[in-house]
């Protein structure tokens, strides 16, 4: 994969200060509680109604895609 070496430059500080925040963060215990609850809730949703699942992704494709169209048409228009 070819990067740009201004974007390796970029993601190597976003990790570290990623990493210092994380670090010096006085809750983590909270946070990380916190995603766990979401992610056991989003993972019991799932269980529960998959087919709720794939219809919501349905929508957010077809809305991601929807505004990618209008992007490239409005642009196009200009």
């Amino acid at each position: 994969m070819w990067v740009r070496e201004r974007d390796a430059v970029d993601y190597a500080l976003v990790g570290a200060v990623t990493l210092l925040l994380y670090l010096r963060l006085p809750f983590r215990p909270a946070i990380r509680d916190r995603l766990r609850w979401i992610v056991d809730s989003v993972a019991t949703w799932i269980e529960e109604s998959p087919e709720a699942v794939v219809a919501t992704f349905v929508v957010v494709v077809a809305l991601v895609g929807a505004a990618f169209v209008l992007g490239v048409v409005r642009h196009a228009s200009t």
